[in-house]
């Protein structure tokens, strides 16, 4: 989970895999595999705290979590109903 704070504008996070660009406005809140996908932040000349929570592996074992799947062209298609990853 990612999220910012601070009198910024223009920021945007990337999902280079699917060719996602998603607003960063203050206060977006973003949730995604940083494993799973490759992932960055647009650089902004203006201040701000970037806030990201993540799941460790042994953490996720140690409370008997499963591992969530692999986004894959069929989910996405199943979930939203778009036949093609959207920019």
């Amino acid at each position: 989970i990612l999220t910012s704070i601070g009198p910024y504008d223009n920021a945007a996070v990337y999902l280079e895999p699917l060719g996602i660009r998603i607003d960063n406005a203050p206060g977006t809140v973003c949730a995604f595999s940083g494993m799973a996908l490759r992932h960055g932040v647009r650089y902004t000349p203006e201040p701000r705290i970037s806030f990201a929570w993540y799941l460790r592996d042994n953490v996720r074992d140690g409370v008997r979590m499963m591992a969530a799947t692999l986004m894959t062209q069929s989910v996405y298609q199943n979930v939203t109903g778009y036949t093609r990853f959207s920019a």
